[in-house]
């Protein structure tokens, strides 16, 4: 697998990368470079990679081989709102999901959605298009008007409300971890995830007190608000959902629970 200079390739290559990944790839790196490609497909009308490339090629008839297009295609979603990345496929037509992975206490972790609007809002119906203009009017000059406007307008569409996303665009996200298992052992929470998009730190803490987990400590990430619950312990971990905008690390103990049930608190 380490020696793959596919697309494919190239992205699992730059995901590893972005997390200091050293050494042949674990097979979450490959699930996250799957999900990564179906997002480009889905924002850009059912094309895959493969389709994307040759659109990159031929305006210019760039020569750039697989791997290298696939490390571009993921760094350009990894990346900052200017990155040249962004620029460079959004100056072929490309729409660029937002993507974020990151390593946490050894559990890999990744999220990916529509993408930043940046440029022109791929994705959007007219509907969801005349939102996102509003709001980031509303905000005049301020330099955030953009992320807050895009924020707002996927937060929308994760409570409900209907049709600002076109059909074959993706407003998901994915979440794994790096060992996936048919017969998961007895669990407990190691921390809890709440979603930046509808949790504020504060609903966070009152959540999980409300819910009999600890919550002193907040940790926040470009995605979460994290609360620890329990130290590493050193075995298989997971990513399992709770609620809507609520996640878990879920890390064995032991063995004896049927596949996906916490021993919980």
């Amino acid at each position: 697998m380490s020696g793959r200079r596919d697309i494919r390739g190239g992205v699992e290559d730059a995901l590893w990368r972005h997390v200091g990944g050293e050494g042949r790839r674990p097979k979450a790196i490959v699930q996250a470079a799957g999900d990564l490609g179906e997002l480009y497909s889905a924002l850009n009308d059912g094309q895959g990679v493969q389709q994307l490339l040759k659109q990159f090629r031929k305006p210019v008839k760039m020569d750039i081989d697989e791997h290298a297009f696939g490390v571009l295609l993921a760094d350009a979603a990894l990346g900052t709102p200017g990155s040249a990345a962004k620029q460079l496929l959004r100056g072929f037509g490309i729409a660029i999901p937002h993507f974020e992975l990151s390593l946490e206490d050894d559990v890999l972790v990744w999220d990916g959605g529509a993408d930043d609007f940046e440029g022109n809002p791929a994705g959007l119906t007219a509907k969801g298009e005349r939102m996102y203009e509003d709001i980031k009017r509303g905000y005049g000059k301020d330099p955030r008007a953009k992320e807050i406007a895009a924020r707002t307008v996927r937060a929308r569409a994760k409570e409900g409300v209907p049709g600002l996303f076109k059909k074959n665009s993706c407003s998901c996200s994915f979440s794994h971890t790096h060992n996936p298992s048919d017969h998961w052992p007895k669990s407990e929470v190691q921390s809890l995830l709440f979603d930046r998009q509808m949790f504020t730190e504060a609903q966070a803490k009152a959540w999980a007190k409300e819910h009999g987990y600890l919550y002193g400590s907040v940790d926040t990430t470009g995605s979460y608000h994290r609360l620890r619950q329990e130290a590493p312990t050193g075995g298989p971990c997971r990513t399992i959902e709770f609620t809507a905008g609520v996640k878990a690390i879920v890390c064995a103990t032991g063995r004896g629970l049927p596949p996906g049930v916490p021993s919980g608190r």
